[in-house]
């Protein structure tokens, strides 16, 4: 009889503690607890639309006002950064990252983490999402929705494309980043 209630008691603990595991495991599929890798978004860069030139210069060609190009690359111009309100003699050499508007690491955890591979690659090439500016306001902003950081310059601009791109993709808001909304847009 003993023995009986102590295997009911190690069967009974099994099977909470199976029950624990899927609850956890149903948990942790919010997004919100799924490790961010940057690989699952694909190669950076990547040529989605099949014009042989990769994203980063589609963007730069698109953006830099008076595009002076060698083949894909765009080696002059004028960046007018909406960020900071400030206009820059374009040069090569990284001085001008890309943005993410809805950043990668936000992205994952709205919603990205459940995407095929292609999705994903498409979205972080997606020139919607994309926004060139200086070194300065790309760290400042870094992962960031508008919750943490907002432009110093067009936030009316900054959130409604940042809204754009999360409705766009069916990405969720937490209600932090849903307030910092509703406070830009109220003034908009």
């Amino acid at each position: 009889m003993k023995r009986r209630i102590k295997i009911d008691i190690v069967i009974g603990l099994i099977i909470t503690a199976l029950i624990a595991a899927l609850v956890l495991t149903n948990i942790n599929r919010s997004g919100r607890d799924v490790v961010y890798d940057r690989g699952e978004f694909g190669s950076a860069w990547f040529d989605t639309d099949g014009n042989s030139c990769d994203t980063r210069n589609d963007v730069l060609a698109i953006q830099v006002e008076n595009a002076v190009k060698q083949g894909c690359k765009v080696i002059g111009g004028k960046v007018n950064d909406p960020y900071s309100g400030q206009s820059y003699e374009f040069v090569t050499g990284g001085a001008f990252p890309i943005d993410h508007v809805v950043s990668l690491e936000d992205a994952w955890s709205s919603g990205a983490w459940k995407w095929t591979d292609y999705q994903r690659l498409l979205f972080a090439n997606d020139l919607r999402n994309l926004q060139v500016t200086t070194r300065l306001m790309n760290e400042q902003k870094s992962s960031h929705g508008p919750d943490h950081w907002l432009p110093p310059h067009d936030q009316c601009g900054f959130v409604r494309r940042y809204v754009d791109v999360k409705h766009i993709y069916s990405l969720s808001l937490t209600q932090d980043e849903q307030r910092a909304v509703d406070s830009v847009l109220a003034n908009c």
